[in-house]
């Protein structure tokens, strides 16, 4: 059954069918599901404290309590694990001149980059999807209005640090344990910058972080996650545009130099964010809109050189 489904996603992206051909297999699978399952274990343990204080077995308090703790390491699983495991198999392909099979192959540079996305760390994923039950409950039993909204814009932010890591190992010599630090410890900085500034502001009762009280929230939301949506996407023809023309030998910058130019970036724009979600969007359309246009001439005159 399972080489169905991967035959299956094979037929539907190549990439990811390798990727998953690759990784998964019952010793991984295993190791991956012992982890989450004792993560899980560790934060239900009913004589846990937060801060020296103990909280009473299954009240209120309790659930609000497990529902921060399994953000927070869904959050570092996704974050330093993802962006780790993403960021060393970009590089390990740019060392080794796995990238100038790119050109030969008739599979198109978004189809590897979706693939890479999601099958690289399809085990951390799978950690994630464990614990989603018990996420679940908790979210259920704290009864906080909308809380899952926050934590969609937390898996867009993901998705944006991933694009973020893929551009940084493509264009400069970055050691991806410390790019995945770094981005990490950046895009939670972030999150909680806009938490604070646009959306806590505005909350009431004794556990507001993660709920969504007021119907003008949700305009704020939307901004914040069509931001991150149309920065993902200028990533995206980026990354697109560039990975199938980088091989071993391209030059890349140094490492330090690169990543606090790519840190106080992507700061700088999680900054504009909080404070001019409206205003940023803007900005982030007719960039998006002019790197496209850029990006689609640039590929009609490499077409018309080609013609004889």
């Amino acid at each position: 059954m399972l080489e169905q489904f991967l035959d299956r996603v094979g037929n539907w992206n190549p990439q990811f069918g390798r990727e998953l051909t690759t990784r998964i297999n019952s010793p991984n699978l295993a190791i991956s599901t012992a982890i989450s399952l004792i993560a899980q274990s560790l934060i239900i343990l009913p004589n846990f404290r937060v801060f020296g204080m103990p909280y009473e077995w299954m009240t209120r308090s309790w659930w609000l309590n497990l529902y921060e703790l399994l953000n927070w390491e869904i959050w570092f699983a996704l974050a330093i694990g993802g962006i780790y495991l993403i960021a060393k198999d970009f590089d390990r392909e740019i060392r080794t001149g796995t990238l100038d099979l790119v050109n030969l192959s008739p599979v198109q540079p978004w189809e590897i980059l979706l693939g890479k996305l999601l099958g690289v760390p399809v085990l951390i994923y799978w950690a994630v999807l464990l614990a989603l039950p018990l996420h679940t409950i908790a979210l259920g039993q704290m009864a906080v209005p909308n809380a899952w909204i926050w934590d969609a814009i937390s898996l867009i932010l993901i998705g944006l640090l991933y694009l973020g890591a893929i551009f940084a190992t493509l264009t400069a010599s970055l050691p991806p344990i410390v790019l995945s630090l770094v981005f990490s410890a950046v895009g939670c900085s972030g999150l909680a910058m806009i938490t604070s500034s646009q959306i806590s502001q505005r909350m009431t009762g004794s556990y507001a972080r993660f709920g969504i009280y007021f119907p003008e929230e949700w305009e704020l939301v939307l901004t914040v996650a069509a931001n991150f949506l149309v920065i993902s996407y200028t990533l995206s023809v980026l990354i697109q545009s560039w990975y199938p023309h980088i091989n071993s030998r391209s030059p890349r910058r140094s490492g330090i130099p690169a990543i606090l130019i790519y840190s106080l970036l992507l700061f700088f724009y999680l900054i504009l964010l909080a404070f001019a979600p409206q205003s940023m969007l803007i900005m982030t359309v007719g960039m998006s809109v002019t790197i496209t246009i850029t990006q689609s001439a640039e590929r009609s005159r490499s077409s018309n050189s080609t013609i004889p």
